[in-house]
């Protein structure tokens, strides 16, 4: 009699569960790899807000002068990215409230080019209430910008406003 020989190599099936499995895997990992995209962007939009937040608080800080500090406040209450801001860096300059008002008008356009949706407000109130206060209340710098909604991706099509709010004082 001869004797019988021991399987060699892999069957058919096993071959297409190792594809199956190895297939789930790279799906996974796709999936990973397109939020880890995502929340870079994010991250670094966070990042550009901080910075101009602050950029408009330096900028606010500068001026002691209560009148040109409410000039921030009302000329950032409208939009101003479309006033022209470009006599202010000409030969003869200008100075305190239209000063104010351009500086206003490029950091709008600032926010504009680079957040999705930026805006900003130079208001008084507070941290926790925004742009709500009165003539005595602090004055706040306040930008909003869209971001993705990672934990709700149904609800208002995956899109959520975010905020920073920074202090002047």
């Amino acid at each position: 009699m001869h004797a019988v020989s021991k399987q060699r190599g892999v069957t058919l099936i096993e071959v297409l569960i190792t594809l199956f499995v190895l297939a789930i895997g790279l799906l996974g990992m796709a999936g990973l790899q397109a939020t880890a995209l995502r929340a870079t962007a994010d991250s670094g939009n966070v990042g550009t807000a901080t910075r101009l937040a602050y950029d408009m608080v330096d900028r606010v800080r500068l001026d002691v002068d209560p009148t040109i500090v409410n000039t921030f406040v009302t000329a950032s209450a409208s939009n101003q990215t479309a006033s022209n801001s470009s006599a202010c860096y000409g030969t003869s300059g200008c100075t305190g409230n239209a000063r104010a008002t351009a500086e206003v008008a490029e950091w709008q356009r600032l926010l504009a080019a680079g957040l999705p949706a930026g805006q900003g407000n130079v208001c008084r109130g507070t941290v926790a209430a925004g742009c709500t206060g009165t003539a005595t209340d602090p004055v706040i710098v306040l930008i909003t910008w869209q971001a993705r909604d990672m934990q709700n991706q149904a609800a208002n099509n995956g899109v959520i406003t975010q905020r920073i709010v920074a202090v002047v004082g």
